[in-house]
């Protein structure tokens, strides 16, 4: 199940060797890199439209990643 609130790269230690877990979130993350193909592509739109697509496209993402038929154990078969 993916949560758009959960760190997109959980897992790091600092160099006290302690467990961090600042950075991005799921939702940041995937409207990011969405964000990235809109502005690969710009077709003259505005900046705003193309953050507000790619945020749009985060969650569409993470909501398609949620359902059931998209569970870890399913894509291991």
């Amino acid at each position: 199940m993916t949560i758009g609130s959960n760190q997109a790269f959980p897992i790091a230690w600092n160099q006290y060797e302690q467990l961090t877990q600042d950075g991005l979130t799921k939702r940041e993350f995937f409207a990011a890199m969405a964000l990235q193909g809109f502005l690969a592509n710009a077709n003259n739109t505005t900046y705003e439209l193309q953050v507000t697509r790619a945020v749009k496209a985060a969650d569409a993402l993470i909501a398609a990643l949620s359902k059931p038929e998209y569970s870890e154990t399913k894509q291991d078969s």
